[in-house]
């Protein structure tokens, strides 16, 4: 019964689920958009929001950009390359008893070679 007896200009602001009060800009008609505080930070002519960098040419910003994907594309293969020549190298002089520099040579894979396929 209590609820009934409230007039409506008693009630408090709607709040959102954040606890925020709901922005109510619409019930106002005597505030202009002028007046209104902009939530969309200012864009320039192209576009594009106000960048914070280095201030670097459009033209060297898409160059680094190219050559740093390039650079990450070809460092896996490279650094799994050089895992395997390390490992190679480990395994051959360690393991093998024989000089780590005789895993870069030729002849030390055509000897592999026909060690395993000897017999067909």
């Amino acid at each position: 019964m209590t609820g009934e007896n409230k007039r409506p200009d008693d009630h408090k602001p709607i709040q959102s689920q954040t606890n925020q009060p709901v922005n109510n800009r619409n019930l106002n008609p005597n505030v202009n958009d002028n007046q209104r505080p902009n939530p969309r930070p200012q864009l320039n002519k192209s576009g594009a929001g106000k960048e914070k960098g280095l201030g670097l040419p459009r033209w060297l910003k898409i160059t680094l950009i190219i050559l740093l994907k390039t650079v990450r594309f070809l460092l896996v293969p490279a650094l799994c390359l050089g895992a395997l020549l390390i490992g190679l190298a480990i395994g051959y002089s360690i393991i093998g008893d024989g000089s780590a520099a005789d895993v870069l040579k030729l002849s030390t894979w055509k000897h592999l070679y026909d060690l395993v396929f000897e017999g067909t």
